[in-house]
């Protein structure tokens, strides 16, 4: 077997290369083969520096969850409400409202920079998280157990939000959005002639109270005709001259309803001076959206001679919401260890309702025609100066 016999052969001369070069590595010096080794050129001196980064989930002793800046921007969430709806114990409402551990709003708040943050809702405590863009947020902490560093009214979940004092680098980001309902869009629906910055969520005065009507209401008078029980209302004359001083624009037409549209920037701007870095975000959100609704009320009376009816209504509704947001953030930061912000925070909800209801009244069937329009304005501006020392 030849080829055997070469391949052990091979191997005995490796084997004995092997050893050979074992002892001449044992003859060397450990001196000379320090010596002897290979210089690397071109690194001079090598600094290792450590910073200390607190680990607040670690140190707290409630159950939380932490997602920083970094989290965010790998997940790619253009905002706080789609980077959240991940974390265990959350949920998402509307595409803007979040509940921790499945508890209304009641048990629930929201803080940004250590401030509480009141909510837009008139009837509501929850608060849009979808209006603060992950580009200007540095971390949020998701607290879902009680703690007595945050006020006492918060008692099942806790949501707090920091801003960046000066973003990482500059930026600039614009997005649009279209919406379609195959109810409400391109459709007929109810509108009337209200103001030139209606689309804006802005009154321009068309809405404001006549003087006959400023003067009836004061005191909190309602308005309300004369009866046998409410000895306090108004005469028909009375109400019917109130009514007349109202502007002639309370009257809903049909209209072919467009579709929901949306528009938002976020930029910031960074600029180094020397150990100071001075800086600018911001963010800017608007949305216009419509809702249709048609409902029936019926009443029945049962009667000797059998089933009477009562009432018989239609109620036909369309609803534009009209929602805008700003958000500014200028700060100076010193070594990446200490700055000062300032942070202004404002919102923008308007409810423009028209509704006509159609139908029958009454055993005499009378025939009704009312007009419901309603108009609901709602502002909230928050501003904050900050400065933290680490």
């Amino acid at each position: 077997m030849p080829t055997t016999r070469k391949l052990l052969l091979a191997a005995a001369i490796v084997l004995a290369n092997q050893q050979l070069v074992l002892a001449q590595s044992a003859d060397v010096a450990p001196e000379e083969a320090v010596r002897e080794a290979p210089v690397i050129e071109g690194i001079e001196e090598i600094v290792t520096v450590g910073r200390y980064i607190p680990d607040e989930k670690r140190a707290t002793a409630a159950v939380a969850n932490l997602l920083d800046a970094t989290a965010l921007e790998v997940a790619g969430d253009s905002n706080i409400a789609d980077g959240l709806k991940r974390v265990t114990g959350l949920n998402l409402s509307e595409g803007k409202f979040i509940y921790v551990r499945g508890l209304n709003e009641r048990y629930s708040s929201a803080m940004v920079n250590g401030a509480t943050l009141p909510s837009p809702e008139p009837i509501t405590r929850a608060v849009p998280i979808d209006l603060f863009p992950t580009n200007v947020i540095d971390s949020v902490l998701v607290q879902k157990t009680f703690s007595a560093t945050f006020p006492a009214e918060f008692a099942g979940g806790m949501i707090q939000m920091r801003t960046k004092v000066v973003p990482d680098e500059p930026f600039f980001e614009l997005s649009s959005t279209i919406g379609y309902d195959d109810i409400t869009s391109f459709k007929d629906g109810l509108t009337y002639d209200g103001g030139s910055r209606d689309w804006m969520g802005v009154d321009k005065g068309t809405r404001d109270l006549s003087e006959p009507l400023k003067n009836a209401i004061a005191g909190d008078r309602e308005l309300r005709e004369n009866n046998f029980i409410y000895k306090n209302g108004f005469s028909g004359a009375e109400l019917e001259a109130i009514g007349e001083s109202l502007p002639a624009v309370y009257t809903a037409n049909p209209e072919e309803i467009s579709p929901d549209v949306g528009i938002s920037a976020n930029f910031g701007t960074v600029r180094e001076l020397g150990d100071f870095s001075v800086g600018l975000l911001s963010s800017l959100s608007y949305s216009n959206s419509w809702d249709s609704l048609t409902a029936s009320r019926n009443l029945y009376a049962s009667t000797n001679g059998g089933v009477e009816a009562l009432d018989l209504q239609t109620f036909r509704s369309t609803q534009q919401n009209v929602d805008s947001s700003m958000f500014w953030n200028a700060g100076v930061e010193y070594q990446k260890a200490h700055g000062i912000n300032l942070t202004v925070l404002q919102i923008q909800k308007t409810d423009d309702q028209a509704g006509i209801t159609n139908g029958l009244r009454g055993t005499e069937s009378q025939i009704i025609n009312q007009t419901r329009l309603e108009w609901v304005e709602q502002n909230l501006i928050s501003t904050q100066l900050q400065g933290n020392h680490d």
